[in-house]
């Protein structure tokens, strides 16, 4: 039999805490990262198909406005708030086919969607580390505890 210094420090339920701190930050960096690159291409991909321009607003209700642009050649509906330029004017984005859009998600958003992406990721590298890892050395060692005493029966 192996003595007893075999058993790994997973096994007997101790775990370094600067281990556990670093793999859960790190999928939690590896993670809002991912996301982030993610959600700046699709800014990247809404401004190479949508425009902005200036638009004069004509009217406002609670929650919409009424505005025109092209010298008045087009109008249409927009959300509430606009992105005021002064008292009458507003920007607004126009897909490719010149209709009103919502406006690109900002840097608040991609730092939110970073940030959703990275708590998951975090609490799965710490899940890892905490209940999974000590698990398997754990079975690991047994299996081979298990194993010595097949072949210690077996011994002559």
């Amino acid at each position: 039999m192996r003595p007893t210094g075999e058993w790994t420090w997973a096994a007997r339920g101790h775990r370094p805490a600067g281990l556990t701190i670093l793999v859960t930050l790190l999928a939690g960096c590896v993670a809002g990262l991912l996301a982030a690159g993610s959600l700046i291409r699709e800014i990247d991909a809404y401004h190479a198909t949508h425009r902005q321009v200036t638009a004069e607003v004509v009217e406002e209700r609670a929650t919409v406005s009424r505005v025109t642009w092209d010298g008045g050649q087009h109008s249409g509906w927009a959300r509430m708030p606009l992105d005021r330029v002064s008292g009458t004017a507003a920007r607004v984005w126009l897909d490719d086919q010149g209709r009103l859009t919502p406006p690109p998600i900002g840097t608040a958003e991609v730092g939110l969607g970073a940030l959703i992406a990275a708590v998951p990721a975090g609490a799965a590298g710490w899940l890892v580390v905490t209940v999974l890892l000590p698990w398997w050395v754990a079975r690991r060692a047994s299996v081979r505890v298990d194993r010595e005493w097949r072949d210690y029966g077996s011994a002559p």
